[in-house]
């Protein structure tokens, strides 16, 4: 009966091949990026090859040499991408700025290509640290010319005082540093929707209003502040900041503003005084062109809190 070593019922890694080195069969080293085993127990110095007397290859590295990790040949420059087409691996070089990585499919190469379709482009967020008299918004607008819609979201917008106030909004001018706030010859339009759950009455109130306030108002002597319960909530619409047609033509058109609001209303913070609001305004200025906005308080300064957290969020619309 033939003689079994149980010792040898394994590959045995010696690591890197040693002329000098005797080997027994199953003995597994390595040299240029390959693995070989042995084959034939030898003493003498017998070379590793892909098939040798006294040598088998294991595994290799490929014919360019390589190990799995360096793929210089391929990848050259910053931003490419490897992926395999139908006979190996392929470079896919970077695409242009903004473009986007699209599939062609089953037994098809991907691509760059440009983004399909409009919708919101996030532009920037804001939080507000310290109580301000005046929260600005400088060259949002002029540094994302691309846009001729802006969509703004605030949340937790409040004022200092446990009383009821104006929040107001107002568009800037000229350039960084030296800005100009518009603050006259707006035209208004307004209504608000005041709720008292308690009575179940309603009242409504519908107006127009040419007087110069400051600024457009968001909420007229309609929001409560004082307290992290008091926050309001809502949105604008900046429509033709720059005076732009769509083909980037300057007009002679007014900057027009969309806004909208909601909040709790008089000294009550339980929610049984509501208030909601819609404010549309055009600047009568037709030659104002709009780099950026503020927020403020009529009366007050707006509020920060680090527990109820005020946020802005400034999106432009995409065309296409």
């Amino acid at each position: 009966m033939a003689t079994i070593n149980l010792g040898a019922i394994k590959f045995n890694w010696k690591g890197a091949y040693n002329s000098s080195t005797s080997y027994a069969v199953d003995d597994v080293v390595s040299s240029g990026g390959n693995s070989y085993v042995c084959i034939q127990a030898h003493s003498t110095a017998q070379a590793v090859g892909d098939a040798t007397a006294y040598w088998n290859i294991m595994s290799s590295a490929g014919t360019n040499g390589t190990d799995g990790t360096d793929l210089t040949s391929t990848l050259t420059t910053q931003g490419d991408i490897l992926y395999r087409d139908g006979s190996g691996l392929q470079r896919l070089g970077a695409g242009t700025s903004g473009q986007v990585l699209q599939t062609g499919g089953t037994g098809a190469n991907p691509s760059w290509n440009d983004a399909s379709g409009g919708g919101l482009e996030f532009i920037s967020k804001h939080n507000l640290s310290a109580n301000t008299g005046e929260w600005i918004f400088d060259q949002v607008f002029a540094n994302n010319t691309s846009f001729n819609v802006f969509e703004i979201y605030y949340y937790n917008l409040n004022h200092t005082d446990s009383s009821d106030n104006d929040l107001t909004m107002d568009l800037r001018k000229g350039a960084s540093g030296s800005e100009v706030s518009v603050r006259s010859s707006t035209a208004l339009f307004y209504h608000r929707i005041k709720q008292h759950g308690g009575s179940g009455g309603s009242a409504v109130h519908m107006q127009t209003d040419a007087a110069p306030h400051g600024g457009i108002r968001l909420a007229h002597s309609g929001t409560f502040g004082g307290a992290d319960s008091r926050g309001t909530y809502g949105t604008i619409t900046v429509f033709n900041p720059h005076r732009k047609d769509g083909n980037g033509n300057t007009i002679d058109s007014r900057c027009f503003v969309r806004a909208t609001h909601q909040g709790l209303v008089s000294s009550n913070s339980s929610g049984s005084y509501m208030f909601s609001g819609e404010t549309i305004a055009n600047y009568d200025d037709n030659s104002l062109v709009a780099t950026g906005f503020s927020l403020k308080s009529s009366d007050y300064n707006l509020r920060a809190s680090s527990s109820c957290q005020s946020k802005v969020l400034i999106f432009g619309v995409k065309e296409s």
